[in-house]
């Protein structure tokens, strides 16, 4: 676990995220961008962010940030876990990321020192110093829990929480290519009643939009970059580069070759899948 305190006062600077760690970030005051793989989001202090495990990125940090960044691996962060979690909690905070929820100023303060107190711990070396690290980050684990619209024991997800759990999800695994009876099983509720809330507060089913989220990534590789057809399936999660095509010619009515010349010779993009919930 590692744990550092987050000052910008005079520039803009950045710091990494190690690779396979849970993060925990406060911001205090100021601003930040988080960069990890296909991730970029914008956070503004007061406020809190919880990442789930995952490849190497970055935090950019603007000048006169303040707040703190803790880094745990899985095994660590599993043990700080709350007890007695509803099993769709317990999935969303190992699998689905938190990004930048307000708090007050008190309350984002409070997460502050508990960093900073990990930190001490770990640099003083203390007798227990491994045990007091891990209740502070139970309690800002305990925190985060709160943040996310938790369930009681034994309740159904509400339909918002419901339907915000699974676009957190498909986030995070859309090239994992998961099925939908594995979100609905993470969110611990039925296809069937899963099905059933998203197409009520999106008009599409979960199918849908997570193939409209794989377009929208595969139009933004095949117009952006140079990167070759095989290169953009591999990049989605596709296997076999000829089922990729076959894929995006399905949704978009044209092989992704023949999509990228049109956009060339347009100069200007064709039909768009960015626009999704």
């Amino acid at each position: 676990m590692q744990a550092r305190p987050i000052r910008s006062p005079l520039g803009p600077v950045a710091a990494g995220l190690r690779e396979n760690d849970f993060v925990f970030i406060v911001l205090v005051a100021g601003g930040a961008r988080l960069l990890r793989c296909r991730l970029d989001e914008a956070v503004r202090g007061p406020a809190v962010a919880w990442l789930p495990p995952g490849p190497a990125g970055r935090l950019e940090l603007a000048a006169g940030a303040r707040g703190g960044m803790l880094e745990a691996p899985g095994p660590i962060a599993m043990r700080a876990m709350p007890g007695g979690l509803h099993p769709a909690d317990a999935q969303r905070l190992t699998a689905a990321p938190v990004f930048g929820r307000s708090v007050t100023v008190l309350r984002a303060r409070r997460h502050a020192d508990l960093v900073g107190m990990v930190a001490d711990e770990q640099a003083g070396g203390a007798p227990g110093a491994g045990s007091a690290a891990l209740h502070c980050l139970a309690l800002l684990v305990l925190d985060v829990w709160r943040l996310s619209a938790p369930l009681a024991s034994g309740a159904p997800p509400l339909p918002r929480q419901l339907v915000h759990g699974f676009l957190g999800l498909l986030e995070t695994n859309l090239y994992e290519h998961w099925s939908i009876a594995r979100y609905a099983r993470c969110l611990g509720v039925s296809t069937d009643r899963l099905n059933s809330a998203v197409r009520r507060a999106t008009g599409r089913s979960p199918l849908a939009l997570a193939h409209a989220r794989l377009m929208s990534e595969a139009e933004q590789l095949l117009n952006g970059t140079g990167l070759q057809v095989a290169e953009v399936a591999d990049r989605l999660g596709f296997r076999d580069p000829a089922y990729f095509s076959r894929f995006f010619q399905r949704h978009a009515g044209m092989p992704p070759g023949r999509y990228r010349a049109t956009l060339a010779a347009a100069g200007s993009g064709a039909r768009s899948f960015a626009a999704w919930p």
